[in-house]
């Protein structure tokens, strides 16, 4: 985030003037040379900013073979071929954190070319979501037979960047690994566990009130995931995965920080 900020067509002040940043802009930054970085609309002087790491929406490719650094601490000796499809899916300081259909890791940008930002990469997701299980394991690889990185529990905030079949690259807070798609949802955020206190309760969809899918039994633990505007609905998942509404007078939760489920 810069407040006002010259961009030069070189990484000095007697080059030729690119354009000006305007206050609050986010500026996304591929080279770091010095104390001098580069953006897409040319070079600044960040010795008095701060960089943090940023998703971006770049491909890629290299010229020679290379071999990626894993983004865990177990060598996975995967390499990049030249004329190979790269995703960058994170850039900080030097290093691309870059991917293929076959592995994820980290490499200098020295060696990767960096093809302009281009709105045909439609698998990048780049979406607020929250672990919808009782755990989200992250791999290093798109596959359960990769290596086990972290694994995040219900109602973690993470990131989804990029979607490959049923996989999906995740960043949590500390790490960036593959995990399933189906293990997160977008937007919505499990918030509490609760049980039913009483016996049955109608349960609802698409919308309150509307179609009886089923019964809720005395006693029963589901996930809540939010509420209606008015408050008296809850929209809730059941253990076997089936989601819902049922009047939120039959559950002893308060309901003032459930976010609001809009759109049935």
């Amino acid at each position: 985030m810069v407040d006002s900020l010259v961009l030069y067509s070189e990484p000095t002040f007697s080059s030729a003037f690119q354009s000006k940043a305007r206050p609050g802009e986010v500026l996304l930054v591929y080279v770091i040379q010095g104390s001098w970085a580069q953006t897409e609309r040319g070079w600044f002087k960040h010795d008095d900013l701060t960089l943090e790491p940023a998703v971006v929406h770049y491909s890629a490719g290299v010229h020679v073979p290379v071999e990626i650094e894993p983004i865990s601490d177990v060598p996975s000796g995967s390499w990049i071929l030249p004329d190979e499809s790269i995703g960058v899916a994170a850039i900080f300081e030097n290093r691309a954190l870059v991917y293929t259909r076959s592995a994820v890791g980290w490499m200098s940008l020295s060696e990767l070319e960096i093809n302009p930002p281009t709105a045909d990469l439609v698998d990048f997701v780049e979406q607020g979501a929250y672990v919808r299980v009782e755990e989200a394991v992250l791999f290093t690889l798109p596959d359960e037979q990769g290596e086990k990185l972290q694994s995040l529990p219900l109602g973690q905030e993470a990131v989804l960047v990029y979607q490959s079949g049923t996989w999906v690259l995740v960043r949590s807070r500390h790490r960036i690994g593959w995990g399933r798609i189906a293990d997160f949802d977008v937007g919505l955020k499990p918030v509490i566990r609760a049980e039913t206190n009483a016996s049955p309760i109608n349960f609802y969809y698409p919308a309150p009130n509307e179609t009886v899918i089923g019964l809720l039994d005395y006693r029963e633990n589901v996930l809540v995931l939010g509420k209606d505007e008015s408050g008296k609905w809850l929209y809730l998942r059941r253990q076997d995965g089936t989601e819902g509404w049922s009047p939120a007078q039959y559950f002893d939760i308060e309901t003032d920080q459930l976010p609001v489920v809009k759109g049935y």
